[in-house]
């Protein structure tokens, strides 16, 4: 099959994914009046790498809590029966998450999608879809106007398969980036528009799911409110069209940083950190952002191993 077909259809499996995902949002909340999920206890929730205690059935909620944004996601697994098998893109490298825990208990009665540190699971390993951060003064909710993006393919603020920083015609695929929304000023260089979308499909665009269900594929990040960057913070101070359009991250930014600015401010984000490295180092191979024994001793435990398939 062709590469590029293999991709479209993909995008579709991505979309239909979505669809069924927001589906579940409005089943829960029906049953939670009109909140969408959010995990944690009365306390101040805190987004972390990780959910201490995400295979203890007796887990004590009361207080605050250290979350990832996949453990209030998996509340739509433990509440309103979808699949684990949803939350993965087949476009992506994430792979679903089967249950395994430490104390074999039912997958609905985890916590979260699993834990990095056991047999590689947790949702960054196995949720390729971002979710509008719900640990500040506004989650969302099935209030929010039809235009307000609550989920959608993974942000590339978040991925640490691509690198912040200056990109140029040549260079701007392992770039992520504040796009240039002026159609004017951006003339035919479509990278400075596209250096701010999802790298799961190429690129290209990303699958949306807005506040009343529906999903759309955007070839462009602005598709929120006002034309807001759903994967950045809305721009501050005012909120003039540069900073609705354009945004801005936190600094320092990554998992623990940031939040929408506003209800109207859509601010997506998924369990990664995006790779500090400003520029690519010949010989990195681990991807630490320098040269050294570590890589050395990758090179060497793999040397003249080879994976070609002989005739």
């Amino acid at each position: 099959m062709d590469y590029l077909q293999r991709e479209y259809e993909n995008r579709l499996i991505c979309s239909s994914n979505l669809r069924g995902l927001g589906t579940a949002h409005v089943v829960y909340a029906n049953d939670y009046d009109d909140a969408f999920v959010l995990q944690g206890g009365a306390g101040n929730n805190r987004w972390t790498s990780t959910t201490p205690g995400w295979s203890n059935p007796a887990k004590d909620w009361s207080g605050d809590d250290d979350l990832t944004v996949g453990a209030s996601l998996y509340l739509l697994v433990r509440e309103a029966d979808a699949s684990p098998r949803s939350f993965v893109c087949p476009s992506s490298s994430q792979e679903w998450f089967e249950g395994s825990n430490p104390v074999a208990l039912d997958y609905t009665e985890l916590w979260d999608f699993g834990h990095e540190g056991y047999l590689g699971t947790g949702p960054k390993n196995c949720v390729s879809y971002s979710y509008h951060h719900p640990y500040s003064q506004y989650p969302a909710d099935g209030t929010r106007s039809a235009a307000f993006a609550v989920m959608s393919d993974r942000s590339p603020w978040c991925d640490s398969k691509i690198r912040k920083g200056p990109a140029s015609d040549g260079d701007w695929k392992k770039r992520v980036g504040y796009i240039v929304w002026n159609d004017a000023l951006r003339g035919d260089r479509d990278w400075q528009l596209r250096v701010g979308n999802s790298p799961t499909h190429l690129r290209e665009g990303q699958n949306v799911m807005f506040a009343d269900g529906h999903v759309n594929f955007t070839g462009r990040p602005d598709v929120g409110v006002q034309h807001d960057n759903m994967f950045t913070p809305r721009g501050m101070p005012s909120p003039t069209e540069d900073n609705i359009r354009i945004g801005q991250m936190p600094d320092p930014y990554g998992i623990g940083y940031g939040e929408p600015h506003g209800g109207s401010d859509s601010f997506l984000v998924n369990d990664d950190e995006i790779n500090p490295c400003f520029a690519d180092q010949p010989g990195d191979v681990n991807g630490d952002c320098k040269v050294d024994f570590e890589d050395l001793a990758i090179l060497s435990g793999n040397w003249m191993e080879s994976t070609k398939v002989e005739d």
